[in-house]
């Protein structure tokens, strides 16, 4: 009899460890779903910020011609607004008040858009060489020589 006692208090200790392993699994897979799909909203969230704030996606090329073309009209269209450009590095730099500027345009041209990085954008000098294609976002500031571009993010390298 004491043998069966022991046969059946064994069966009945391994029952509830695989119980308590079905719960254990059952529970890491439902937070892992969890999380993938907290994952997932961020980033379609994100996405949808991005876009609601950036108000034209344009290159740089497209950017200089509408100024140079309609300066008017683009002052009206553009400034105050969050833009994304893309275009080929052609010179960085950093001026007086040690802010990153970035110049994007075709190497042809006199003039470019002048893309004045943010505070964070600090350590972008090392990476950020002549020749590279960029995407930044930005608020157009307005046209003297160059058309100006403010607080600048990086968006790709």
């Amino acid at each position: 009899m004491p043998a069966e006692l022991a046969r059946y208090t064994l069966s009945r200790r391994f029952k509830i460890k695989i119980q308590d392993m079905i719960k254990y699994i059952f529970n890491c897979q439902t937070i892992a779903v969890l999380f993938v799909l907290s994952l997932c909203w961020f980033s379609f969230n994100q996405a949808q910020v991005f876009n609601k704030r950036i108000a034209y996606h344009l290159s740089a090329e497209q950017v200089f011609e509408e100024f140079t073309l309609n300066n008017p009209k683009a002052i009206q269209k553009y400034l105050d607004k969050e833009l994304y450009v893309s275009g080929k590095v052609q010179r960085v730099a950093k001026n007086d008040k040690d802010e990153i500027i970035v110049y994007l345009g075709p190497s042809k041209m006199l003039y470019y858009l002048k893309c004045i990085m943010d505070k964070e954008s600090s350590s972008l000098n090392k990476e950020l060489k002549e020749g590279m294609w960029v995407g930044l976002t930005g608020v157009c500031t307005g046209y003297t020589m160059n058309v100006d571009l403010s607080n600048c993010q990086l968006v790709n390298p």
